[in-house]
């Protein structure tokens, strides 16, 4: 399923009232996330703003998050 959202909609310059979010699109958005997440983390473990146990965590977090809207946007490709 997808939900509607305003802001999203706005960004890709819908009116906001009709579009809606996929479970694809929030598979892309987690991708998007993970990857920054990578990137960064390794920045603020350095600087003493995280925790590498913290930073792991998060991270295996936003993989879990990706591993299922991975399942969700397959099964909505079936129906």
């Amino acid at each position: 399923g997808g939900a509607v959202c305003r802001a999203s909609a706005e960004h890709r310059g819908g009116s906001g009232m009709t579009d809606i979010i996929t479970d694809s699109d929030k598979l892309a958005c987690a991708k998007r996330e993970l990857n920054r997440r990578r990137a960064v983390y390794p920045r603020w473990i350095a600087a003493g703003k995280l925790s590498a146990g913290k930073a792991a965590h998060e991270i295996a977090c936003m993989e879990g998050i990706v591993r299922d809207y991975q399942l969700l946007a397959a099964r909505d490709r079936l129906l």
